[in-house]
């Protein structure tokens, strides 16, 4: 509760005497609604009559006061002093009745404050419990809307899982079987594989001895072509000798040499069974 004074000043004619009536130390409440969100004061003053004395006497006072003080004052000039006798013979102000005003005022502002906070916080009230029950609801349809979407996905798995399952049982036989097929495939590839490297293997031996074969013939080739020679210049070196007898004589026909070619695999056995003869130097002779 926070206090400030104030002085109110008011002036009543009393038998051409002037009775300055004085309120001071006002009180000032403030009051706080349920929310603490506003603040609502009100002032209760205090009644307190000074005799009557000269403008000059109270000027002090005046000063005296802070500086939130109210002071009204009323001479000779605001209050005529001829006025007639009923007027000076007013009755005096009830300071009482004045007072009770106030509270009254002062009650009723607080009951319509009270009662204004009281409505603002029923309907903040309100407004609060329906925002809570529709976010309630939402939460809860959400919720179910989740739990649906969970129970109809969890139903789709299930029944994917069961048509992969009958799927898989439906094509496990067929497969079985094309899997066996390829491995004796696979099998029966690799034999045949196995005699083509063996078959590879016999063939480059063959050749191996096929070029030893050709290599023996030519040297034997060449050692009967270097006999021949020798046959043939002992054949004509006798037959110059003999040809100083008669010029008429004939002379022999000349030594034919047969070229063969190089055997091949298909005739090695006939070129094998041939090999070493040698032409017979008589009928060569002859």
């Amino acid at each position: 509760m926070a206090c400030h004074s104030f002085v109110a000043s008011v002036v009543q004619r009393d038998s051409g005497d002037i009775q300055e009536v004085v309120l001071t130390d006002v009180e000032e409440e403030d009051l706080v609604s349920s929310d603490v969100s506003t603040v609502y004061r009100s002032t209760s003053p205090i009644v307190q009559e000074i005799p009557a004395s000269s403008p000059a006497t109270s000027q002090p006072q005046e000063s005296s006061s802070p500086s939130t003080d109210v002071s009204m004052h009323f001479d000779s000039t605001d209050v005529p002093l001829n006025a007639q006798e009923d007027t000076q013979a007013s009755a005096p102000v009830d300071f009482t009745m004045f007072t009770a005003a106030l509270e009254d005022l002062r009650s009723s502002i607080s009951q319509c404050i009270h009662d204004s906070n009281c409505e603002i916080l029923s309907k903040v009230n309100a407004v609060e419990i329906g925002v809570r029950e529709a976010l309630f609801k939402q939460h809860a349809l959400l919720r179910q809307s989740l739990h649906d979407d969970c129970r109809v996905q969890e139903r789709q798995g299930v029944i994917q899982e069961m048509q992969i399952n009958y799927l898989n049982k439906g094509f496990l036989a067929p497969v079985a079987t094309v899997f066996q097929d390829l491995m004796a495939i696979k099998k029966v590839q690799r034999e045949q594989d196995a005699k083509l490297t063996a078959l590879d293997n016999q063939v480059a031996a063959i050749r191996n001895e096929q070029l030893d074969f050709q290599s023996k013939i030519a040297a034997d080739i060449l050692s009967l072509s270097t006999q021949f020679g020798n046959i043939v210049d002992h054949i004509r070196g006798g037959d110059a000798k003999n040809g100083e007898i008669g010029s008429s004589s004939r002379r022999p026909p000349p030594i034919g040499v047969e070229r063969r070619p190089l055997p091949t695999p298909a005739n090695q056995g006939e070129s094998s069974s041939g090999h070493g003869r040698v032409p017979n130097v008589e009928r060569l002779r002859k």
